[in-house]
């Protein structure tokens, strides 16, 4: 059975500021909630992506070269891609973002959005434990005696690669493997729904 998603659940469950919670996506377009509050981003394009804003609670605006545009609860904006612009909020905002995977980085977000290069950069720290190998065979049914060498080449092959709060989501083969963003440390990894490995 499909589950319904509640916008003001979802967000109002996320424990830090400007952390990114992705809550589904819809063929290559990630959605994700977020709270902020006090925070102006720098100017910046998204070359490759459209990018709607929702606010969800609160009140934002969305600054432009030649304008501001205010954004109340319930107000949606639609930017087109290549469009220079910048969030800001005074007070506590909570809002739905939907871009193409890929879109969001540390530069984009003001370094609250972790970069996927990041990960890449340090593949060679990933491993696991000795229960977290098991339970990565189990969840996904493989038969291998070196489960981080297998899931180093799901990274390798990643569809993309998410960080939220502590933690790294990499989206590869139908599954989705968690790792540790400080240790480096392959928690567990599991099918993604609909998906069959």
């Amino acid at each position: 059975m499909i589950e319904k998603i509640n916008l003001k659940e979802k967000v109002n469950s996320i424990s830090e500021l400007f952390s990114y919670l992705e809550i589904g996506r819809l063929n290559n377009q990630m959605l994700n909630v977020l709270q902020a509050e006090n925070r102006i981003l720098d100017f910046h394009t998204h070359d490759r992506s459209d990018e709607m804003f929702y606010c969800i609670e609160g009140e934002f605006d969305i600054e432009f070269t030649d304008g501001i545009t205010h954004l109340c609860e319930g107000d949606f904006l639609i930017l087109p891609k290549g469009v220079l612009h910048r969030p800001i909020c005074k007070g506590l905002a909570k809002c739905l973002l939907i871009e193409s995977a890929g879109t969001l980085t540390g530069g984009n977000t003001g370094g609250t959005y972790g970069d996927p290069d990041d990960l890449v950069r340090n593949i060679d720290r990933i491993h696991t434990t000795e229960l977290g190998a098991e339970r990565i065979k189990k969840n996904l049914g493989v038969e291998t005696n070196d489960v981080e060498s297998w899931c180093v080449q799901m990274i390798r092959r990643a569809d993309d690669i998410v960080r939220k709060g502590k933690n790294w989501y990499v989206y590869s083969d139908g599954a989705i493997v968690t790792i540790n963003a400080l240790s480096f440390t392959i928690i567990t990894a599991h099918k993604a729904k609909g998906y069959e490995i």
